[in-house]
């Protein structure tokens, strides 16, 4: 080994001022994001601008165009962000078993939970789904497949408690979860509805809903079969309220 030679060369250590314009670039994309994510909760997205984005941020337009291309680009960043935080904050606390018989009502806790923790998420996400344009948004884009693996998640949680359910029931449970939390989200952000003790009535009723589908496919009940015509007449029997499915 040739000691006159150094351990470690230039160019294996970024320099000073390199390590400094990183940082410098991160924290301007941060400023930028957080403006941005605060301006289209206020306004929705046709009311963000570049302008009011750089007033919020109090960096030049030039600066947040050297992040991102365009307007849709850059709300496609936040909704990235903010599911990225929302994701953090449910596993954080999430703690879940998969042999924990209150699975379901943990989950479906811990979602609602975090949605009121991280509700740019979820507010600016609706506002975008709800948005129809002739071409589609990037950023609408990104919330809709973010929603789809949502939908796969709760479709999971449903088939641990109830494993013998076909997937079109678990496919319903998970699309009257979803449904649900994003109904109570909106009615506590306009409304100020008492979240948690919606969200337990909610959890309830779907629990129930999961055990009714469980027994009407358990009972399997043939077109020909007498008891479907006497279901009609009976509204509150399990096979009544799932005889269309």
């Amino acid at each position: 080994m040739d000691l006159n030679q150094p351990l470690i060369r230039p160019s294996m250590v970024e320099s000073t001022p390199k390590r400094q314009l990183r940082a410098d670039g991160e924290a301007s994309r941060d400023l930028i994001l957080e403006a941005a994510t605060t301006l289209a909760g206020e306004r929705g997205y046709d009311g963000t601008s570049i302008l009011l984005i750089s007033e919020r941020s109090g960096l030049p337009a030039s600066s947040i165009y050297w992040h991102f291309k365009n307007k849709d680009e850059l709300i496609a960043a936040v909704i990235r962000r903010s599911h990225e935080k929302w994701l953090c904050a449910f596993n954080a606390e999430a703690q879940l078993r998969l042999a924990d018989d209150k699975l379901i009502h943990r989950a479906f806790t811990r979602v609602g939970a975090t949605h009121l923790e991280v509700p740019d998420f979820l507010t600016l996400g609706l506002m975008l789904l709800l948005e129809k344009r002739p071409q589609e948004l990037v950023a609408r884009r990104e919330f809709r497949e973010f929603r789809r693996e949502a939908l796969q998640m709760a479709s999971a949680f449903w088939r641990i408690s109830f494993p013998s359910l076909s997937d079109p029931s678990l496919q319903k449970l998970a699309t009257l979860s979803i449904a649900s939390i994003d109904g109570l989200f909106i009615a506590y952000q306009t409304e100020g509805a008492d979240f948690k003790a919606h969200l337990e009535l909610i959890g309830r009723g779907l629990m129930h809903t999961a055990q009714e589908l469980q027994a009407a496919e358990r009972l399997q009940v043939p077109e020909h079969n007498p008891l479907a015509s006497q279901s009609e007449s009976q509204p509150h029997e399990p096979v009544a309220l799932f005889a269309g499915d």
